[in-house]
């Protein structure tokens, strides 16, 4: 949207894999509006509110995981 400027999350994507971080980003004022490349950029997890760029109801929230990241939180839970 009008207000947000792009990062360089391909770019973060490579720094947190290099330190076995997981990577998550909110995507809520690009999504629909710029490319998401959610595999190519390295993302464990993205979510994204629906009311910015796509213009969809308030409280609407998609989220997208990995499977690291699925591995990380199912770990958590025994």
């Amino acid at each position: 949207t009008s207000t947000t400027m792009l990062q360089p999350i391909d770019e973060i994507g490579e720094i947190c894999r290099a330190h076995g971080a997981l990577f998550y980003t909110d995507a809520t004022a690009s999504l629909g509006g710029n490319p998401f490349e959610m595999d190519a950029w390295g993302l464990d997890a993205a979510t994204a509110g629906l009311q910015k760029c796509l213009g969809g109801p308030s409280g609407s929230a998609p989220i997208s995981l990995s499977d690291r990241a699925v591995e990380v939180v199912r770990s958590r839970a025994r």
